[in-house]
């Protein structure tokens, strides 16, 4: 028991890391349980803050108080408090990981993981976090020059981009090459892990943010083929990809971009398999959970749908 060793040797640096290490598994294990961890993590923060007066030449202690920091502003992030004084000490403790020990992969990717956090919680607020996200991106450039084969480096990378992408587009700014280059982040991240689930609803994020609807689907679809329980708070983007896949593909039956642009037909049979994809894309969306009737009645992209019987069952489904 690591207490009572420290009752005996109290300047014994390792055994406060240690027990340090012991209090943060029982806080992610109390949480992964719908416990409250955050005893547990700030009783953490406190042994390695221990372990280095002890010995503050130790990368790794830094590296782990650094992690537990990042524990307790996750958790009081979700809780509605502000942890931006957590995330600031948690990419200090990394910063000092690393002048001791450059090579701490861990830590490189620790830092670009509080960056991205801190930058979601000042988005959050209103305020610019394009610092943080330049500067995670920057982490993990290096992390993923040092080791090209870490999904964990090309997966935060990604993040960091989408995330700066997000902030500029409300804004109403040009994302520029960041949306294209999050999305070849994702794609070496299933070069290396093809079954990476997390990597496939968060490409086809990036997709559905460009109202790149195919591409969105096709990724959402294929992450539900490999775990049918996963993507259960993004399910309705597949649902809304399926629907605006149906508009495109309805107004170019017609020949048209828009409801209101001239027409420009195509041949009788390409507007009818154009018509066909249309309804399957629809009827996925209804089968989804598609429940806007009146949305779907006065939807002007889809009335070249409307003389076809199917148009006619699907609104029967939705009415009953």
């Amino acid at each position: 028991d690591f207490s009572e060793a420290l009752k005996l040797f109290p300047a014994y640096a390792e055994a406060w890391k240690n027990r340090g290490l012991a209090r943060v598994n029982r806080g992610v294990f109390r949480m992964d349980r719908g416990q409250d961890p955050e005893g547990d993590f700030a009783d953490a923060i406190a042994d390695y803050s221990a372990a280095l007066t002890l010995d503050s030449a130790h990368a790794e202690a830094w590296m782990r108080l650094g992690a537990a920091r990042i524990l307790l502003a996750n958790r009081k992030q979700m809780r509605g408090q502000n942890p931006d004084e957590e995330y600031g000490a948690a990419i200090a403790d990394y910063d000092q990981a690393l002048r001791r020990n450059p090579s701490l992969l861990d830590a490189l990717m620790g830092r670009g993981m509080a960056r991205i956090n801190r930058g979601v919680l000042r988005m959050g607020r209103g305020l610019d976090p394009e610092e943080d996200y330049a500067a995670a991106i920057a982490d993990y450039d290096v992390a993923i020059e040092r080791n090209s084969a870490s999904v964990a480096a090309w997966m935060g990378r990604a993040l960091a981009r989408n995330n700066w992408c997000e902030f500029k587009m409300r804004g109403r700014e040009d994302p520029g090459e960041q949306y294209a280059a999050a999305i070849a982040d994702y794609g070496e991240a299933l070069k290396l892990g093809p079954t990476n689930v997390v990597a496939l609803w968060q490409r086809g994020n990036v997709h559905w943010e460009m109202n790149r609807w195919a591409e969105a689907v096709a990724d959402f679809e294929a992450a539900l083929r490999i775990d049918p329980t996963s993507g259960r708070g993004q399910r309705d983007r597949l649902v809304i990809a399926h629907y605006n896949l149906a508009c495109i593909l309805s107004l170019r039956s017609a020949g048209k971009d828009s409801p209101e642009a001239a027409a420009s037909p195509p041949s009788l049979a390409d507007a009818a398999a154009l018509r066909d994809a249309a309804l399957q894309h629809l009827r996925q969306a209804v089968d989804l959970g598609w429940k806007d009737l009146k949305h779907l009645e006065g939807d002007a992209d889809l009335l070249p749908l409307r003389a076809d019987p199917r148009w006619a069952e699907l609104l029967r489904e939705l009415k009953e």
